[in-house]
């Protein structure tokens, strides 16, 4: 049993890794590619970019304070499992 959750908890890790590895090249093509048609027609490359950084802050940021607003959901889960 415990072998079955190690590997649940593993595979769970991969598909977050797989996940955020996606991300980045997607937002690449959808808002550094004028030829897309996700930005209207016209945005210049510079400002593509801009987004880009800003999308790219933005996703960054939000794993930052995921990590403050779970904190208190895994310290109560791992006190749960500890006794």
């Amino acid at each position: 049993m415990i072998s079955l959750a190690i590997f649940a908890l593993m595979f769970t890790c991969l598909v977050d890794v797989i996940g955020q590895g996606l991300a980045f090249p997607i937002f690449a093509a959808l808002l550094m590619q004028p030829n897309v048609g996700f930005l209207p027609a016209g945005v210049s490359q510079s400002q593509g970019s801009l987004l880009y950084g800003i999308a790219i802050g933005a996703f960054f940021l939000t794993c930052f304070l995921d990590r403050f607003m779970f904190q208190g959901c895994q310290t109560a889960l791992v006190v749960r499992l500890e006794s």
